[in-house]
């Protein structure tokens, strides 16, 4: 949030109940000296990008409302942000792959393009990765294709019928519904590529974490692509 702010907008702080400056900038946008904290989003000329609004004060709706002032100024959202906001970049889809370690999974299902996140967990029996992915960017049947490749598939864990029509159209044999019994790994078999890595020290989004744990070990400057400007600085 606050990189966000740093990077795209010129943050100005004016104090209540002082005189001077801080007392004419109030008088000029007509905030009484005694209000609460209200945040604005101001153009060039000092006009409201977005209309006033008090008591915004915790993350999830200034990154809204962060999000409208950059529209309406012609500005693109960096998809950071829009994490903070709750906005997913697509409508994505989720399945399960089984195969013998959950570490592996994660790292070679999340180099694969269209996944969006992954997760390390277990159902029935087995070691799965959890998969979020676009399926505009990344069918189905192809996802099922690539994680066979990289042995990644034993057993497919679909959650829609039509993600259990595209696995048996990619050559699947085990494919089953996944259903209430899955659970999430502990956090210490979470993204275990970056442990130890500089990237572990970084505060990532859930898809810069998966596709930086996919790299981190193999390949990090694929990894670094996934970061902000600010985030590279940090690894040096």
């Amino acid at each position: 949030m606050v990189k966000a702010i740093e990077n795209h907008f010129i943050p100005v702080f004016i104090a209540n109940n002082q005189l001077g400056k801080d007392a004419a900038t109030l008088k000029r946008f007509n905030e009484p000296a005694w209000n609460y904290q209200v945040v604005r989003f101001l153009d060039a000329n000092g006009a409201d990008l977005v209309p006033r609004k008090d008591g915004v004060w915790t993350a999830k709706p200034l990154a809204q409302r962060m999000i409208a002032a950059l529209e309406k100024a012609g500005r693109k959202t960096p998809p950071e942000l829009k994490s903070l906001a709750g906005i997913k970049a697509a409508m994505t889809e989720r399945a399960a792959f089984a195969q013998y370690c959950f570490w592996t999974g994660e790292m070679k299902l999340g180099q694969i393009e269209g996944v969006v996140t992954t997760e390390a967990g277990f159902y029935d029996g087995h070691e799965v990765t959890l998969v979020e992915f676009d399926p505009g960017v990344l069918p189905f049947d192809e996802l099922v294709k690539k994680a066979t490749a990289v042995q990644c598939a034993d057993r497919v864990y679909v959650s829609t019928e039509d993600q259990k029509i595209l696995a048996k159209k990619a050559g699947h044999q085990q494919v089953s519904e996944l259903q209430a019994g899955y659970r999430a790994a502990p956090d210490s078999d979470q993204k275990k590529q970056l442990q130890g890595t500089p990237f572990a020290k970084l505060e990532l989004t859930l898809k810069q974490a998966t596709k930086a744990n996919a790299y981190a070990r193999s390949q990090p400057a694929i990894a670094q692509k996934y970061l902000t400007p600010e985030q590279v600085k940090r690894l040096r």
